[in-house]
């Protein structure tokens, strides 16, 4: 695949998209408010020569001409290109006319965004529960998930001892419960020793690597994670 950024108020975005898909070539790309598509069928063919194929994509890229029709089906202007070329990976009509799962891309495998700084840790917890957020705000949720799981339970606390140990940060990580209702508030806790601590007593450090811990264990197979600014996360001790 290949794709081309530009800036839009101030950040960057695809602006146009290349990429195979079984041995068809699907091209993507914005036109003002509009998408406008290409799709070539048998245009990838057993023997062909990928580096050529490559720089034939380049050329495209800088070229304002080619032969695209325009998508019948809206995109806002802040959605990614991912989400058209999943409709048209669908339904080459472009018109949004078959069912399709939105947020399945087939192009890339499930992706993790994690912010530079995460957030500081809560005293206690009181949602019932907290959607993804990449400063990992969800994060405590997420434990306290994998802990009550018969299935994960004994894989998640062995990983998370293992890495606790090995970076010397903590010996375990606990939830405490002050109810038996999933509505009812809880508390991240850090093992240090023989003794507990709350999340906000356990200094800076903990708190930013617990986030890109247990997403790591948390996800599935083939997952691929996006960690803005990675040195922002060594730890002097770990």
């Amino acid at each position: 695949m290949l794709v081309t950024y530009e800036r839009h108020e101030s950040l960057p975005r695809d602006d146009r998209f290349t990429c195979t898909f079984g041995r068809k070539e699907l091209a993507v790309r914005r036109a003002g408010d509009e998408v406008l598509y290409r799709i070539r069928d048998h245009a990838i063919k057993p023997d062909a020569d990928l580096k050529r194929l490559f720089e034939g994509w380049v050329r495209d890229h800088a070229s304002d001409d080619g032969e695209f029709k325009r998508m019948e089906m809206p995109f806002p202007a802040e959605h990614s290109l991912l989400f058209p070329i999943s409709v048209l990976a669908r339904d080459p009509g472009g018109t949004g006319s078959k069912r399709f799962p939105m947020l399945s891309p087939i192009v890339f495998p499930p992706l993790v965004w994690i912010a530079p700084i995460r957030t500081e840790p809560r005293r206690t917890y009181d949602d019932v529960n907290h959607s993804f957020s990449a400063e990992g705000v969800h994060t405590p949720y997420v434990i306290r998930k994998m802990l009550d799981s018969e299935e994960r339970v004994i894989r998640f606390r062995n990983k998370m001892r293992r890495i606790g140990a090995n970076s010397g940060l903590f010996k375990d990580i606990e939830i405490k419960r002050f109810g038996t209702d999933i509505s009812d508030p809880f508390q991240g806790r850090i093992v240090l020793d023989e003794s507990s601590f709350n999340m906000t007593s356990v200094g800076y450090g903990v708190s930013q690597a617990l986030p890109v811990v247990v997403e790591l264990l948390a996800r599935a197979p083939e997952t691929w994670f996006a960690i803005q600014q990675p040195e922002v996360h060594l730890h002097p001790r770990a």
